[in-house]
Formats: structure tokens, sequence, C-alpha cells
């Protein structure tokens, strides 16, 4: 369910997630998705996101 979560923001970073739209990919409730994505990635879907993009950014820039 992580890996789908995950694939999804990797494949779509610009798209404008919601946990619901990630957890409804994943096929799984939001809040075992919020749960399960801390305790793999150690950061909330939305967090590992945001960072994700900052990331992609900084590539580009360099």
């Amino acid at each position: 369910m992580v890996a789908v979560a995950l694939r999804e923001m990797h494949q779509r970073p610009a798209y404008q997630w919601t946990v619901a739209e990630l957890a409804r990919a994943a096929s799984v409730s939001r809040s075992t998705l919020a749960a399960r994505f801390r305790a793999v990635v150690g950061r909330a879907p939305l967090e590992y996101l945001t960072d994700w993009r900052v990331e992609l950014a900084a590539d580009r820039l360099r």
C-alpha cells in the first residue's frame, strides 16, 4: 500500500494529491495509509511529497 502511494507521487509529483486520493489509489482508508506511511517512510505522506518536490526542483536548478 505504501508502495502504491509512493509510485503515484513519483509518477505525478505536480498533481495536487490529498491523503484521501492516495489512500483510494492504495485501496485503504486515509488513517490506515497515513499511519503505515509514517511507520515505513518516517514522514507523513504530504510531508514526503513536499520534500520530493523540493528535491526535484533542486535537481532542475543544478
